[in-house]
């Protein structure tokens, strides 16, 4: 995940604001005045380096700045470096791609090598890549490389020319494609990595760009701008001049500069929702982002019993929460796969609802509790650290399980504000005891969220062992029939979630205000969420 770390946190701080440049006077001449489109992000992105690009805020930025095979837009794969669809195999197992004519930002050409190296870069122990198992859990070789019983030589990634690259894989995979679209998988130079070592995208002139977009400054915690990448091979689909990205991370100031005029589109939450919807400027978009609560049982020891477990999930009033606080039609989640995702003709929900315990119960929760302390034979539940980010909706989501854990349990949830620099931190180290956890699919398959969850992944903040389910997931990831893939995965969603580590709150829908002048700016389910790579504005403001 997304990726799953926080795929999809800028729902949860503050996502996308526009503003327009201006004009001047040359030679008595007015000038066309720019299209600038300015964008706030919530925090530094942590990295821009594909291989360690995990969070939102990293994705968005670098889907800008480099491009795959093939990218999401709009609601499509389109083509990207790739021309064309890939040669598959009879058996399903070796796919071959063919490039186009593409440069580098600096005029070298984009080649097949610079794919091979990137990804077997991915894979190589030494990148530390959060993102390897996209790659080991399906391309041959890859995972004896990245575990040390295997080379890179051994990795099925191979450019057979400059311009045609073959992956073998483990199994016959055939979302294959909607994998690699996510941005681990975007090329990168190996002469350009080698120059600048671990510095290596830490500054615009520090790396080399194939996507729409270079990045022309970075002003750390204050701002990025962005201008089209001249080299890029459809340099004509770029229609804005340029691209702002300030960082501020404070929702209300940014709605504030919308109602202002100031900016041309905010995310909105809570009463600025309401207000906008009744007004009727509101636009709401099923995002594929999933709150859920992650149990750590090796800080809190109670979070062992499972009673315990199911008497917080139990405990939670979802609908109140949507109904009275958030006020976006967001819906109370009983199951771990989020609506927007896939099944075989429908949605996977569609197909498979899932509601496997009720949205509110808390009679339920007590008697599950009291079982729970009898078990455990304590008297009461120990105070409980709540960790959450520190920014957008998550402060008040906080706020309102604490109360609906002292009201109904009797425990005190201590609060503790986080950045996302430390959220990341703390998904490789585990050090918290309970956490809000933000997260949505890297691409529009089940498989998506429940390889998350398999012994050993390092997205797994829970540390979930549970053999069944990995046999079951599996199983589902090496099968090429559509409809048993997916009944193997909801047999496996059934028993994560009978085991109640992971306790599934909201799935989220998300709310925007855009300006009239805007357009081509695409909210998506995927991470990363907002896709600016092709806006365009009607005309720029004089």
């Amino acid at each position: 995940m997304y990726r799953k770390l926080l795929t999809f946190t800028m729902i949860f701080i503050m996502i996308i604001v526009l503003f327009a440049g201006c004009t001047s006077e040359s030679g008595g001449q007015l000038e066309e005045a720019e299209k600038v489109l300015k964008i706030a992000q919530g925090s530094e992105p942590p990295a821009v380096d594909p291989a360690r690009a995990n969070d939102n805020i990293s994705l968005q930025i670098g889907q800008a700045l480099f491009e795959g095979l093939y990218r999401y837009h709009n609601g499509e794969f389109i083509e990207g470096m790739a021309e064309g669809e890939p040669e598959i195999s009879e058996d399903g197992l070796v796919w071959t791609f063919h490039l186009r004519d593409a440069k580098w930002s600096d005029g070298e050409p984009v080649t097949a090598h610079d794919f091979e190296y990137a990804w077997k870069r991915l894979a190589d122990p030494e990148t530390a890549s959060g993102s390897a198992y996209k790659i080991t859990d399906f391309v041959k070789g890859a995972m004896e490389f990245n575990q040390g019983s295997g080379s890179s030589e051994d990795v099925g990634v191979r450019a057979v020319n400059d311009k045609t690259l073959e992956v073998t894989l483990v199994s016959s995979t055939p979302y294959f494609k909607e994998i690699i679209s996510f941005g681990a998988f975007s090329p990168v130079r190996e002469d350009i990595v080698k120059e600048y070592g671990e510095a290596f995208a830490a500054n615009p002139e520090n790396m080399v760009y194939n996507g729409p977009w270079a990045l022309t400054k970075w002003e750390h915690d204050v701002e990025l701008e962005f201008e089209p990448n001249e080299n890029y091979w459809n340099r004509e689909a770029v229609k804005l001049d340029r691209v702002i990205s300030p960082i501020i991370s404070d929702y209300a100031t940014q709605v504030n500069m919308f109602e202002t005029g100031d900016l041309h589109m905010t995310i909105l939450m809570g009463e600025f929702a309401a207000q906008y919807d009744e007004e009727g400027k509101a636009e709401f978009f099923e995002d594929g982002l999933s709150i859920n609560l992650l149990l750590n049982r090796e800080t809190y020891e109670p979070f062992a019993n499972e009673n315990i477990r199911k008497a917080f999930a139990l405990a939670i009033d979802r609908e109140s929460f949507i109904t009275n606080i958030y006020k976006l039609p967001a819906i109370p989640a009983t199951n771990l796969i989020n609506p927007a995702i896939k099944g075989v003709e429908k949605t996977f929900r569609d197909e498979f609802p899932g509601d496997y315990f009720p949205a509110f119960d808390s009679e339920k929760a007590k008697e599950l509790l009291q079982k729970g302390l009898d078990e455990l034979g304590i008297d009461s539940l120990p105070d409980l650290e709540l960790m959450f980010l520190d920014g957008g909706a998550s402060p008040i989501f906080a706020e309102f399980l604490q109360e609906n854990f002292r009201k109904t349990l009797e425990v005190e949830a201590v609060l503790t504000p986080i950045s996302l620099e430390k959220r990341i931190e703390i998904s490789m180290n585990g050090d918290y005891q309970t956490l809000i956890n933000p997260t949505g699919p890297d691409f529009n398959d089940p498989m998506s969220t429940m390889e998350t969850w398999i012994t050993g992944n390092p997205y797994n903040e829970v540390k979930y062992e549970n053999e069944d389910y990995d046999t079951l997931v599996k199983e589902a990831k090496g099968i090429d029939d559509t409809k048993k893939r997916m009944e193997l995965m909801a047999q496996a969603e059934e028993l994560i979630m009978e085991d109640m580590y992971v306790v599934p709150i909201m799935h989220n829908v998300s709310g925007y205000a855009i300006s009239d002048n805007v357009s081509n700016l695409y909210p998506t389910a995927w991470c990363p969420d907002i896709d600016w790579m092709f806006a365009d504005m009607e005309e720029a403001e004089q």
